[in-house]
């Protein structure tokens, strides 16, 4: 407790540290939200959010989701191969299921299970923006964001938003744009992007992607190839099953195809639409369990659909939005035993009315929302269950432009959510912040809820005999319920200085964890070994997750003058000129997870109770280098017979460089530049494992060039 006061005194006392020299505060108004139900800004949001811009993905060494999100505050990976393969991703200590996962505004988890909430079915290359919502985030969106929301726009729906708002004043920024489009009517354009790399582990990356834009019409196709050989590590199972080889390789493989387009009918009525197609390939040994008999590998294909269609009025607009998802798993436990295969369909529907007052003071939305998830599995059997949602919420903003105090805006939200194992539950949130000479302060608090997916339910009932170390479903769980409150400050920009801060609260009952139980405590109707233990999911009594963020951001500009050797960029406004900047990322996080029961749970305290980022950005307009160090302090955990063991603490160094030379002015080609880059990832060649069993790569280099 002592330690627990000492953060908390640490965290108010650098809060309040005044910051000298003053200057032009940063134009949050500018900053649009593109994941939240009602359309605003950071200025006006009472959530902390985090923004991962296309800038920040060209410099962060990453070919996946969940190691482009490991560089956030508040955000915490555990990963299984660092390939991409799989990862569970919580936010300000919550398990990976209670987190939600939006593409283009859909809900991407899968109802299999929250261990595939990472697989970004779609290249990173695809994405313009990141954006992290911290906190609860329910009454919004219905189950799994307790912990908080990370809503992906791709390039191909940022211009949906963009086109679409021609008679609305959500945006200001979008104004120019469509007045842009305006004066070049009848013109066509094409863009490419072709991208390689190559690395340590036999890995590859392939990728290319074709676009059209006219005035009404945009039209977009990707395609991309990824394939890695993996480590090859010595096979702790041959000291029990002679059949198990001596080596295995921690391979992966995965193949993703996809074509997006934006039609705008009218200069009120605009359509999106994407398909997109994935399939990935992996070795799974000990992603999910500690069996001696455990030589996993596995298929998963992925297959969607969806839509926007928004239809503007004079000061509000309608839009209705949809996804059907299908998700194709075949999992090989052991080569000896036959192999399970999942088929899961998830169908959702979502109409959302958007309006405001005419000074812009109101604003508010209200929606219906459908969910509909089934599974076919040969060992989890058939099931469906439905869910619906409908939900308002209103913001109000008062701006008093004192010397001191500047506006006030404050968003209250309610959801009556519906779903089979859990009926009826009403969800309340609400968020304030203050806007002042010193910044930011932000408040939020409210409920939200998480449902069982279907492993947690039913995994291996329909099996005949099921060995000891396996997971078992538990088809009696209830629901998962939490309160939660938080305080945010973000400061405005002092001598280049930004700084922000951040304590949080939440209050979890019915906590759905696996618990390592003895046979004779199961007690579902299922064959097992009566003197094994099995992961068996239980609903905890109750938890408390307390936590503190702080990050500063330092940001140093230098102009300097240089003869160019190559030829001018196109449009560019100083061809004799180099900005460059420095800048300093500093970032602390501090979970602390109590829990009342007397179990040992797997995944409720996987996050790291200390979390450092420290990372170094030199940027100008043809070059970055980026130079980043996670330290990780987690719970420590071993079994040397099987070869396990999560050390702690743990540190990682990546650094990146890319840099851009620009192309002879070519007439057939789609090509402006080419930008090289060179990945050095855990350049300490440390060893580590974050879940038992599934060991970590070594030093990984990597080097790649993009044609666009």
């Amino acid at each position: 407790m002592s330690k627990l006061r000492a953060t908390a005194l640490l965290f108010f006392l650098l809060m309040y540290t005044p910051f000298a020299n003053a200057q032009e505060s940063i134009r949050l108004d500018s900053i649009i939200i593109q994941g939240g139900r009602l359309p605003s800004s950071l200025f006006s949001e009472g959530k902390q959010i985090s923004i991962l811009s296309q800038q920040d993905m060209r410099a962060i060494p990453a070919s996946s989701l969940d190691e482009l999100l490991a560089y956030v505050t508040g955000v915490h990976v555990t990963t299984r191969n660092s390939f991409g393969a799989q990862a569970d991703i919580g936010i300000r200590g919550s398990t990976y299921g209670q987190i939600l996962v939006l593409i283009d505004g859909q809900r991407m988890n899968d109802p299999l299970t929250g261990h595939f909430n990472s697989n970004l079915s779609l290249p990173i290359q695809q994405i313009n923006r990141i954006e992290i919502i911290r906190g609860p985030a329910s009454a919004s969106y219905g189950s799994d964001a307790m912990g908080g929301v990370i809503a992906i726009s791709t390039n191909t729906y940022v211009n949906y938003i963009q086109m679409s708002a021609a008679s609305s004043s959500v945006d200001k920024t979008n104004e120019v744009v469509m007045e842009d489009n305006k004066r070049s009517k009848n013109s066509t354009t094409f863009a490419s992007n072709a991208a390689l790399k190559m690395g340590s582990y036999g890995s590859s990356w392939q990728y290319l992607d074709v676009d059209k834009k006219t005035r009404r019409l945009i039209l977009g196709g990707y395609a991309m190839n990824t394939a890695i050989e993996g480590e090859k590590r010595a096979n702790p199972n041959t000291l029990d099953i002679f059949s198990a080889p001596a080596n295995y390789m921690s391979f992966y493989n995965q193949q993703s195809a996809g074509i997006s387009s934006v039609f705008k009918w009218t200069d009120t009525w605009t359509q999106y639409l994407r398909l997109g197609y994935d399939q990935r390939d992996f070795n799974a040994k000990y992603f999910y369990t500690i069996s001696p008999y455990d030589e996993s590998v596995e298929d998963v294909q992925r297959r969607w659909v969806q839509f926007s269609s928004r239809k503007h009025f004079s000061s509000s607009y309608i839009e209705l939005d949809g996804m059907i998802q299908e998700t194709k798993d075949v999992f090989t436990f052991n080569p000896l035993f036959i192999p399970n295969e999942h088929t899961t369909i998830q169908s959702q529907a979502h109409l959302n009315w958007v309006g405001k007052n005419r000074d812009e003071t109101l604003n508010y939305t209200a929606g219906v929302q459908l969910l509909q998830k089934k599974i076919t599995s040969t060992d989890r059997g058939n099931h469906a269950n439905l869910g619906y949602g409908i939900y308002a919420i209103i913001r109000r903003s008062a701006y008093v432009n004192k010397d001191f105090l500047q506006s006030i805006h404050t968003t209250s939200s309610i959801r009556a959510d519906y779903h089979d194992t859990y009926a009826l539950k009403w969800i309340p949130q609400l968020s304030i912040n203050v806007i002042t000479k010193l910044g930011g302060f932000r408040s939020s608090a409210g409920k939200s809820i998480r449902s069982a997916d279907f492993t947690e339910l039913y995994v291996s009932h329909n099996l005949p005999l099921i060995s000891s170390g396996r997971n078992v479903g538990n088809p009696t769980l209830e629901a998962e319920e939490s309160w939660s409150v938080d305080l945010n400050y973000t400061s405005n920009e002092y001598a280049n200085i930004r700084y922000e801060a951040g304590t949080y609260y939440r209050i979890s009952e019915k906590l759905i964890d696996y618990v390592y139980t003895p046979a004779n405590l199961v007690t579902q109707r299922v064959t097992l070994d009566p003197n094994g233990y099995y992961f068996y999911p239980q609903n905890i009594s109750e938890g408390t997750t307390f936590g503190v963020e702080q990050s500063m951001h330092i940001r140093w500009g230098l102009n300097t003058h240089l003869s160019r050797t190559l030829p001018a960029a196109p449009n560019d406004p100083n061809q004799n000129q180099s900005s460059t900047t420095l800048e300093l990322m500093l970032s602390h996080s501090y979970i602390k997870t109590d829990i009342d029961a007397d179990v040992v749970s797997k995944y409720l305290l996987e996050h790291p109770k200390h979390q450092w980022n420290a990372h170094i950005r030199l940027n100008n307009q043809t070059s970055i280098l980026q130079i980043g160090l996670r330290h990780l302090v987690l719970r420590t955990e071993r079994d040397e017979y099987m070869g396990f063991r999560i050390d702690s603490p743990q540190t990682w160094i990546d650094a990146k460089a890319s840099k851009i030379s620009y192309l002879p002015n070519w007439s057939v080609s789609p090509y402006s530049r080419i930008e090289w880059s060179l990945e050095i990832r855990n350049t300490l060649d440390r060893e580590y494992q974050q879940i038992l069993g599934a060991t970590l790569p070594g030093r990984w280099i990597i080097a790649g060039f993009r044609l666009h």
